[in-house]
């Protein structure tokens, strides 16, 4: 994975390096939708790891898929929505840009964060977050208010 910059040649280290890196490339990725300018995200490990996007675009977050890079355009501020996790990464970058976003987001299919996450709601109220699980063991999904709100 790369972002924004091609190495020339690749240490057997960075293969090993950018697996880990592909773990935090989602959330790093919503991070960038409201960075100034554009930035370009390459990952190597894994087809359609994109497929997160679409949701983000229903925050109002600006990027284009060509194969296995996106391109992100930041936005000044991304909106609350309905959105739904489809893994685990991808729940953690709605998370991400719920917290960051204006107005109130509703995320389904929040199974995937209560296997891969212990007590994350917990932990994201422990820092102030406005976050709740609705259901059931949160199996209908969780709220998030933003953390400036």
């Amino acid at each position: 994975m790369s972002w924004g910059r091609k190495a020339a040649r690749r240490d057997p280290t960075e293969r090993d390096a950018a697996s880990r890196l592909s773990d935090m490339q989602q959330a790093f990725t919503a991070l960038l939708c409201l960075a100034e300018g554009t930035s370009v995200v390459t990952d190597g490990v894994y087809e359609g790891r994109f497929r997160y996007l679409t949701e983000l675009a229903k925050m109002g977050a600006h990027s284009e898929v060509h194969g296995r890079t996106a391109v992100i355009t930041g936005v000044p501020c991304l909106s609350g929505a309905d959105v739904e996790a489809t893994d685990l990464r991808a729940g953690a970058a709605l998370v991400v840009a719920a917290l960051a976003a204006d107005g109130q987001s509703r995320i389904a299919g929040t199974s995937h964060l209560e296997r891969g996450y212990e007590n994350l709601v917990e932990k994201l109220q422990g820092l102030g977050a406005q976050t709740w699980r609705e259901g059931e063991d949160g199996r209908e999904g969780w709220h998030c208010v933003p953390l400036n709100s």
